[in-house]
């Protein structure tokens, strides 16, 4: 008699619903993304901030269903190896710290240098986040 093998990681487990792509806007001259492009197993929903090294996003996990963080290098800063290679130990640092006051890191992707490569990290959202210069006054 054939033993019932485990369930697997299937749609069937979630309701068979994924959110579907939205068509994706122009690219942007600078490299960065827009609301709706995908990167990885995310679809950017909003910018949260955007600086000199790059753009954080407020995406969606299509796997887990659920919000994430997206931190975005610039393509001219990844291409850069000794700039990667900081931002590579950023995200490693940050992902061995276990803390309630601390963002888990769900992922890390330097990218590969080439001029089409993204580095980025997904990390925890943390819905209703205020601007510091709120929390100081």
């Amino acid at each position: 008699m054939k033993q019932p093998s485990a369930p697997t990681f299937t749609d069937e487990m979630f309701g068979g619903e994924q959110p579907a792509k939205a068509p994706s806007p122009p690219p942007r001259q600078d490299g960065l993304l827009n609301p709706g492009d995908q990167i990885g197993d995310w679809i950017v929903d909003d910018i949260l901030g955007e600086g000199g090294m790059g753009a954080v996003y407020k995406a969606w996990d299509i796997v887990l269903n659920r919000a994430v963080a997206l931190k975005v290098i610039r393509p001219e800063l990844a291409r850069d190896p000794s700039f990667i290679a900081r931002f590579t130990r950023e995200g490693r640092a940050a992902a061995c710290v276990r803390h309630p006051n601390v963002i888990e890191v769900f992922d890390l992707q330097p990218g590969t240098g080439s001029s089409d490569a993204l580095a980025y990290m997904a990390f925890e959202f943390l819905d209703g986040a205020r601007e510091l210069s709120e929390l100081i006054k």
